[in-house]
């Protein structure tokens, strides 16, 4: 009987030992992730005493939400977010929706090739335009990513 008792007793031991260490994992799901990063938009050297914000959102789908605002920048903007840094300018790599009356709100699905995450530490710039015409004047702009 008490053989019977001591191997009993060592099977629960060790159940409460190998469940202790299963489900005291260092998941990383623990730490919490980023949902948002904003830029600040500045005046591109045009003394038109505009700024404004740029907002990254993570989407449902891991894609990421572009908000672009540019109080006092009446009509239409156009926006793009280029490869390289504004020191370091590149090509376009992501067409925004123009800035209408100070706003501006794009969906980059994750299905584009890059994710929220990636976005984050993308090498890349943002800049406004001042109009469709005139593309070579920019109204605001920012680093984004490792640029940052």
């Amino acid at each position: 009987m008490k053989k019977i008792f001591k191997v009993q007793f060592f099977a629960i031991l060790l159940a409460l030992f190998a469940f202790t260490f299963t489900s005291c994992n260092n998941d990383d799901d623990d730490e919490p992730q980023v949902t948002m990063r904003t830029y600040s938009l500045v005046d591109a050297g045009n003394n038109l005493g505009l700024s404004g914000t740029a907002t990254f959102e993570r989407t449902a789908n891991n894609g990421t939400r572009v908000t672009l605002s540019v109080p006092n920048a009446p009509g239409v903007h156009p926006a793009h977010i280029h490869d390289g840094s504004i020191t370091s300018p590149g090509g376009i790599a992501f067409m925004l929706t123009d800035v209408v009356n100070g706003m501006s709100v794009t969906e980059i699905p994750a299905s584009s090739g890059t994710t929220f995450d990636q976005m984050l530490t993308y090498n890349g710039y943002i800049n406004v335009h001042l109009s469709a015409d005139e593309l070579e004047t920019i109204v605001v702009h920012t680093n984004i990513g490792s640029n940052e």
